[in-house]
């Protein structure tokens, strides 16, 4: 269809009617220039050999992605009629739709090559999910996701992180903002590197070490890539930072994305540490506590991406997550000698209504001192059911107190006064309070309230 009538100028343009899969293929062969540049040009070439498609928005995120190229493709989006078309958006190999764009409008879109040489390849419009949408839990009843760089997009840090000879790289690089190689020399890959680029995805080497060649990003243009197993001691995984610390007290889901390279084998194992600081080892294995930890088999499966995720209620200021498999190297299960995954989305979110999670807490257990702290209190069970215990300090046993239970609106909901505290006090919670978040707070004459969060599961 290069320089053909059908596609060379935006009145001819090729519509692209499918979603989900490379729909249609081009060819900039004769195309020539029909419109002049309108900023993709900071990109690196100008539009000389252009050729359009066309596509009516359905209202959905999705992006735009080039696969089977021979060369560097530039997409430019367009908004308007065609004779008054407008740029909106330009793109590397790949365009995320840009925000404000209006269900059931026509949009125009022109490809042309980076160079000048001729263009030839596939492209087509993949629906991309919420970075936090999982069936773990609704979008909805999650705070805001305190990861920064959840899709571990490269940015400015577009480079190549994938070694495959010379000396190692700086143990703790960074592999996109805010991000970094945790364990070993995890790698980055974009959609906007070089199409020859082994960093590329979907990638373009045929016969590679990546057979699976129509992987895609979840979400986006970027991914992080880390081994499983290599060896029987080597493994890396992935760290990042978050905006804020955790709450002690507060439940969170912890969710991340992987997808099997490769069409053998697989692992299990698979995991998260949160820490006060950020992990940099240097040679694995490291296997540090997880406070979540994949139950299932090994992910073996090749065509989609699978979440891993779990709730916790936090008892520690965290501020650093890592990713990866964790799990003591002699309990991991592989199905194969080598094992590699990508890495995208992830999630760390306040738990806003528990009824939206479909992933439970772990049970507390006091005996091993995981009681969970909040601003001074300790409870268990959490999640509760029935009864609450609460631990007593020293100093306050044998004080009268008040026991409050507050909603997440702040209403009160539950009230005990107790004459005299003792060491431990079971807090009978009634039939008739929905499942959820509640506040439990103890008030002494003279003492500063102290308080926990805890979530009621029926």
């Amino acid at each position: 269809m290069g320089g053909s009538a059908t596609s060379d100028e935006a009145s001819g343009a090729v519509l692209i009617a499918d979603r989900d899969a490379y729909a249609v293929e081009f060819n900039t062969n004769n195309a020539t220039q029909s419109l002049p540049s309108n900023g993709c040009g900071v990109i690196g070439d100008s539009p000389d050999d252009d050729v359009w498609f066309k596509f009516t928005h359905d209202g959905d995120a999705a992006t735009i992605m080039c696969h089977f190229l021979d060369d560097n493709a530039v997409l430019e989006l367009f908004q308007g009629p065609v004779g008054s078309l407008a740029s909106i958006a330009c793109g590397y190999n790949y365009l995320v739709f840009p925000s404000g764009m209006v269900d059931g409008q026509t949009y125009h879109l022109r490809v042309y090559s980076r160079n000048t040489s001729d263009l030839r390849g596939k492209l087509g419009i993949f629906h991309t999910p919420h970075p936090m949408e999982s069936e773990c839990a609704d979008v909805d009843c999650l705070g805001p996701n305190l990861v920064l760089n959840p899709g571990i997009e490269p940015g400015e840090l577009n480079a190549t992180m994938f070694q495959t000879t010379g000396p190692p790289v700086p143990i703790g690089h960074g592999l996109a903002p805010h991000w970094h190689t945790a364990v070993a020399t995890a790698d980055s890959y974009s959609s906007g590197n070089d199409f020859a680029d082994p960093e590329h995805l979907p990638t373009n080497l045929a016969g590679s070490i990546d057979l699976a060649s129509d992987v895609r990003p979840r979400g986006g243009g970027g991914a992080g890539g880390a081994f499983a197993r290599q060896s029987s001691t080597y493994h890396e995984a992935l760290g990042g930072k978050l905006s804020a610390p955790l709450v002690p007290g507060v439940p969170y889901l912890i969710a991340f994305n992987v997808r099997l390279r490769g069409n053998i084998g697989g692992c299990d194992g698979f995991g998260v540490h949160l820490g006060l600081e950020p992990v940099a080892v240097s040679y694995p294995p490291f296997n540090p506590p997880m406070q979540i930890e994949w139950q299932g088999g090994p992910i073996n499966v090749t065509n989609e991406w699978q979440t891993i995720c779990g709730q916790i209620i936090a008892d520690q200021p965290y501020e650093h997550i890592t990713i990866g498999v964790l799990k003591p190297r002699d309990e991991v299960e592989c199905t194969a000698g080598i094992v590699y995954y990508y890495f995208d989305d992830v999630t760390v979110a306040e738990v806003i209504d528990a009824l939206c999670v479909t992933v439970d807490v772990p049970e507390v257990d006091p005996a091993t001192s995981a009681t969970v702290i909040g601003d001074g209190l300790n409870v268990f069970p959490n999640p509760a059911n029935d009864r609450l215990n609460i631990s007593i300090e020293e100093g306050l046993i044998g004080e009268e107190a008040v026991i409050e239970l507050f909603d997440v609106t702040g209403k009160q909901v539950h009230a005990r006064v107790v004459p005299s505290l003792a060491s431990n006090v079971v807090l009978e919670l009634p039939a008739e309070l929905r499942e959820g978040l509640y506040l439990v707070m103890l008030r002494v004459e003279g003492h500063e309230p102290m308080s926990a969060r805890v979530i009621l599961h029926r």
